[in-house]
């Protein structure tokens, strides 16, 4: 709240595994390989004509633009959504309470009430989903300083990791022992990173503008944007950047960039304008070096903050 089109409500907030031992890619692989078929949610921010879905729901759809299914229902503001490592649960933020439900739409339950709550990611090992909350204020002030959470995934030891204001967005690392997240303020954003423990935030981007990242699951890279037509992979280890993919005409803007659980592909929203028609975003799969990119299908709907599963 993890954009042109996107991005100045989510700073307002109107609001993974590197070389750790054969054991642990042995196990990676395995909870890949046991992944339900490949599905992505999103959120159908608004219709366009022609659409014959509701507004503001949470869907999910095949990889192969087929099966789009709706998960919601009733007038709400859904936010972001983060799957569970073995997509069988979906946890996503609505009208400023952190929800966890099963991956059919099935057993909804809130597990983060009071305060602005959304922007879930979904710890590698499943327990643990972090977050940007904006808690409610106890001094009387008109705002409070904004932060990342993490909380059980039951609703248990609620914990702030950063202390804001503007974080937004976290990102898992892929050993879940840091976190990535954006940092919005003074007309800029960058990525910065923080250890699960609070200690050793730093800024990973250079320049003015790096927001929306997200840490691959099976690699030790950091997908950001910046600017809203560029999508850039950043190595922590030796702060390397390159750019991925550059949004071309007639594209406008990309957003929400989401990893595939094996690190091998990526989904974002894209924006186009043809002469002076903006046309609806849709949802874009592409290999993890910006290739072979192909448009899913979503039937009118407008796609935003995409999660592959």
């Amino acid at each position: 709240m993890k954009r042109t089109f996107a991005i100045a409500a989510i700073v307002t907030l109107s609001l993974a595994l590197p070389s750790a031992g054969d054991a642990t890619i042995a196990s990676f692989s395995a909870m890949v390989a046991g992944r339900p078929t490949a599905r992505i949610a999103f959120a159908g921010e608004k219709s366009w004509p022609g659409s014959p879905f509701d507004t503001d729901q949470i869907y999910i759809e095949r990889t192969d633009g087929t099966g789009l299914t709706r998960l919601t229902s009733g007038k709400h503001q859904f936010g972001p959504t983060a799957w569970s490592p073995d997509g069988r649960q979906i946890a996503f933020g609505v009208d400023g309470r952190l929800v966890v439900m099963d991956a059919d739409g099935s057993n909804e339950r809130t597990i983060v009430t009071d305060g602005f709550n959304g922007q879930p990611d979904w710890s590698p090992d499943g327990t643990t989903i972090a977050f940007s909350r904006q808690p409610p204020c106890d001094d009387g002030q008109a705002r409070c300083p904004d932060g990342i959470f993490t909380v059980g995934v039951n609703g248990e030891d609620l914990t702030q990791i950063t202390r804001g204001p503007f974080d937004y967005e976290p990102s898992w690392s892929p050993d879940g022992r840091r976190l990535a997240f954006s940092f919005a303020g003074h007309s800029a954003a960058y990525v910065e990173i923080v250890n699960l423990d609070g200690t050793d935030e730093h800024r990973v981007t250079a320049g003015r503008n790096g927001y929306e990242a997200t840490w691959s699951p099976a690699h030790n890279v950091i997908l950001f944007v910046s600017p809203s037509k560029v999508v850039k992979e950043l190595r922590p280890t030796t702060g390397h950047v390159h750019v991925v993919f550059r949004c071309r005409d007639p594209c406008k803007s990309v957003a929400n960039p989401s990893w595939s659980p094996n690190g091998r592909k990526i989904v974002l929203s894209e924006e186009e304008k043809r002469g002076r028609r903006l046309r609806p975003p849709h949802l874009a799969i592409m290999n993890a070096d910006g290739g072979h990119l192909r448009r899913l299908r979503t039937h009118g709907l407008v796609p935003v903050f995409p999660e592959w599963a």
